[in-house]
Protein backbone atom coordinates (compact mmCIF):
# COMPACT_ATOMS: atom_id res chain seq x y z
CA UNK A 1 0.00 0.00 0.00
CA UNK A 2 3.16 2.10 0.54
CA UNK A 3 3.80 2.14 -3.33
CA UNK A 4 0.32 3.49 -3.84
CA UNK A 5 0.59 6.12 -1.22
CA UNK A 6 3.44 7.51 -2.79
CA UNK A 7 2.14 7.38 -6.55
CA UNK A 8 -0.89 9.18 -5.29
CA UNK A 9 0.98 11.50 -3.20
CA UNK A 10 3.95 12.58 -6.03
CA UNK A 11 0.58 13.00 -8.28
CA UNK A 12 -1.30 15.22 -5.86
CA UNK A 13 1.40 17.28 -5.57
CA UNK A 14 1.96 18.12 -9.13
CA UNK A 15 -1.53 18.78 -9.60
CA UNK A 16 -1.64 21.36 -6.95
CA UNK A 17 1.42 23.18 -8.60
CA UNK A 18 0.16 23.11 -11.74
CA UNK A 19 -3.35 24.76 -10.09
CA UNK A 20 -0.55 27.50 -7.90
CA UNK A 21 2.20 27.75 -10.68
CA UNK A 22 -0.09 28.45 -13.49
CA UNK A 23 -2.48 30.92 -11.77
CA UNK A 24 0.98 33.20 -11.36
CA UNK A 25 2.60 32.14 -14.56
CA UNK A 26 5.24 30.69 -12.89
CA UNK A 27 6.37 28.06 -15.50
CA UNK A 28 9.76 27.52 -15.05
CA UNK A 29 8.90 26.09 -11.37
CA UNK A 30 6.26 23.98 -13.00
CA UNK A 31 8.91 22.54 -15.44
CA UNK A 32 10.63 22.19 -12.59
CA UNK A 33 8.02 19.97 -10.72
CA UNK A 34 7.46 17.95 -14.06
CA UNK A 35 10.44 16.79 -14.11
CA UNK A 36 10.61 16.31 -10.22
CA UNK A 37 7.01 14.25 -10.83
CA UNK A 38 9.20 11.97 -13.18
CA UNK A 39 11.79 11.01 -11.32
CA UNK A 40 10.02 10.47 -8.43
CA UNK A 41 7.88 7.95 -10.81
CA UNK A 42 10.88 6.69 -11.65
CA UNK A 43 12.24 5.54 -8.47
CA UNK A 44 9.08 3.99 -7.58
CA UNK A 45 9.45 1.95 -10.43
CA UNK A 46 13.22 0.83 -10.10
CA UNK A 47 12.08 0.48 -6.62
CA UNK A 48 9.52 -1.94 -7.55
CA UNK A 49 11.76 -3.84 -10.51
CA UNK A 50 14.69 -4.23 -7.70
CA UNK A 51 12.16 -6.24 -5.63
CA UNK A 52 10.75 -8.15 -8.64
CA UNK A 53 12.31 -7.62 -12.39
CA UNK A 54 8.98 -8.89 -13.66
CA UNK A 55 6.68 -6.10 -11.67
CA UNK A 56 4.23 -5.34 -14.13
CA UNK A 57 3.63 -2.19 -12.02
CA UNK A 58 6.88 -1.18 -12.34
CA UNK A 59 6.73 -1.85 -16.02
CA UNK A 60 3.78 0.19 -16.20
CA UNK A 61 4.94 3.16 -14.34
CA UNK A 62 8.15 3.38 -16.60
CA UNK A 63 5.75 3.10 -19.68
CA UNK A 64 3.33 5.56 -18.86
CA UNK A 65 5.31 7.88 -16.50
CA UNK A 66 5.43 10.68 -19.46
CA UNK A 67 1.73 10.42 -20.06
CA UNK A 68 1.17 10.93 -16.40
CA UNK A 69 2.51 14.76 -16.54
CA UNK A 70 1.31 15.35 -19.92
CA UNK A 71 -1.56 17.51 -18.53
CA UNK A 72 1.25 19.50 -16.76
CA UNK A 73 3.08 20.10 -19.57
CA UNK A 74 0.20 21.42 -21.65
CA UNK A 75 -0.43 23.94 -18.90
CA UNK A 76 3.24 25.19 -19.35
CA UNK A 77 1.96 26.01 -22.59
CA UNK A 78 -1.06 27.92 -21.21
CA UNK A 79 -3.77 24.88 -22.69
Amino acid sequence: MRIKKDIIRTISTLKNSVKKHRKYSDFARLKWRINKTQEELLVIANELLSKNKDSNTGKFIIKTGGKVTLFAELATKGI
